[in-house]
């Protein structure tokens, strides 16, 4: 069955840890909507899917596409940060776009007269997940 709104299409992965197997050529879809779980035995790979497709570990076999206007965010099993950050630092500290982009609301909100409110907000509206300047929906293929 075709994913209506698909949003990853793992498709043949497969992954090696010297001589260990540690899952081979494993296929299967995330759409819009969909509730995934993923369950299994330690040490039998979960992280590592995970890592992979956060884009933190490669794999030796397969492909893992997302939509092209899809932004994946993934917080480690055991993250470390540096011991003087707060807590909302620590969650701006990713360094990417959307990241960067709500840290300039906050601190435009915790600023009297909100400068450049109307700026953050439009270029907040052009980074919604979903849709391009021409509305279509962008896929991207590995």
């Amino acid at each position: 069955m075709a994913l209506v709104n698909p949003y990853l299409q793992v498709d043949g992965l497969t992954k090696r840890i010297g001589d260990r197997v540690l899952f081979e050529h494993i296929s299967f879809g995330i759409a819009e909507g969909q509730r995934v779980g993923l369950i299994a035995k330690n040490g039998t790979g979960k992280s590592t899917l995970l890592n992979i497709i956060g884009g933190k570990d490669g794999y030796d076999e397969g492909s893992v596409v997302f939509r092209r206007d899809l932004n994946v965010g993934y917080l480690e099993q055991a993250p470390s940060y540096p011991p003087d950050l707060t807590v909302i630092e620590a969650c701006f500290s990713h360094g990417n776009a959307v990241t960067n982009l709500i840290r300039e609301y906050e601190n435009c909100m915790n600023t009297p007269g909100n400068p450049r409110l109307e700026e953050i907000l439009d270029r907040m509206e052009r980074e919604k997940p979903g849709t391009t300047r021409t509305g279509r929906s962008k896929f991207c293929r590995s």
